[in-house]
């Protein structure tokens, strides 16, 4: 590959990042039509959502140093990869089961930047808590563990909506890809969506069951 088609494939990348968040449709319909040219960086862009959920309780907008679960964090680096993919092929597969799509090629870099949100949700949420330490800072509060509390449910509270504005905004994005991928209609693909949802949560529940399992009732002390 020379330099002149690489930089053209970072620029690609670059523009369908950004495209996603402006014009989701007509850039996932960009990346289904040519996945070849987006496979690397939709690797690139689920590699980097499995490090932030590992790095997620060592961000220093999160818990403090002595607050850190180094083995929680070693179990999603861990696990994380699985988790990445779950939805994909649960999405593929109930697609394909319905008459779909039958091109795992054109899938797996479609649905995987339908994830940047998520990307961006990990450094918003702890940004947004940044921000709060640093404009309500704690020992305004009166003294007491009253301060305590209040400081944490309300910074809390604004990581979570700002959270559930990423995960609504994922979603969203997916339920435009499997309508690219399929060419369903919206009610289609929202059933289809749905039952990747709960696809996604059996196997959530089956790797936790075995790692309960694998290491015992208690996973992190």
């Amino acid at each position: 590959m020379t330099a002149g088609s690489s930089g053209k494939g970072m620029q690609g990348a670059a523009a369908a990042f950004y495209g996603v968040m402006v014009r989701p449709t007509a850039t996932l319909r960009r990346i289904s039509d040519n996945p070849a040219a987006y496979l690397a960086p939709s690797v690139a862009i689920l590699a980097a959502l499995v490090v932030l959920s590992a790095l997620f309780p060592l961000s220093v907008f999160g818990p403090r140093m002595s607050e850190i679960s180094w083995d929680g964090a070693l179990y999603a680096l861990v696990t994380g990869p699985i988790d990445a993919l779950v939805p994909i092929l649960g999405i593929f597969w109930v697609g394909r089961r319905w008459g779909g799509n039958r091109s795992l090629r054109r899938a797996f870099p479609t649905l995987a930047y339908c994830m940047v949100p998520a990307v961006l949700g990990f450094v918003t949420v702890h940004a947004a808590w940044g921000l709060y330490d640093l404009a309500v800072p704690e020992p305004l509060f009166h003294d007491g563990p009253t301060r305590t509390t209040w400081f944490t449910f309300a910074g809390g509270s604004i990581q979570h909506a700002v959270g559930l504005l990423h995960v609504g905004w994922t979603l969203l994005l997916h339920l435009k890809a499997i309508r690219v991928l399929n060419g369903f209609g919206y009610a289609r693909s929202a059933a289809i969506l749905a039952l990747a949802v709960l696809f996604m949560y059996a196997a959530g529940m089956a790797q936790g069951l075995a790692m309960t399992v694998i290491r015992g009732p208690v996973l992190f002390v």
